[in-house]
């Protein structure tokens, strides 16, 4: 559990650092990162995550959109740092 739980950490420290660096502020996303966050460690425990659970919480309507959000500030904040390896596969205007 403490192994997995530090890699999780790490994990969300790295995609925390990712996000501030592209601009966007802690507060926007600290409160999805660390439900996600939670959701994984629960991988690791006795009372492990299993599929009804996550398709519950999948469908919780405190969920769902917070992971959305999440995964789509990574998305940008990915686009916006590698930006000259994307903009072929951008449409700029009509």
């Amino acid at each position: 559990m403490v192994r997995w739980a530090q890699t999780s950490q790490d994990a969300g420290d790295l995609q925390a650092a990712h996000l501030l660096d592209a601009g966007m502020q802690e507060l926007v996303f600290e409160d999805a990162q660390d439900m996600i966050i939670d959701q994984l460690n629960s991988l690791g425990t006795t009372d492990a995550l299993v599929i009804p659970v996550l398709e519950a919480n999948m469908r919780d309507p405190g969920v769902s959109p917070m992971v959305v959000m999440y995964l789509r500030l990574l998305t940008s904040a990915e686009i916006a740092r590698r930006h000259e390896f994307f903009a072929p596969f951008i449409l700029v205007g009509p």
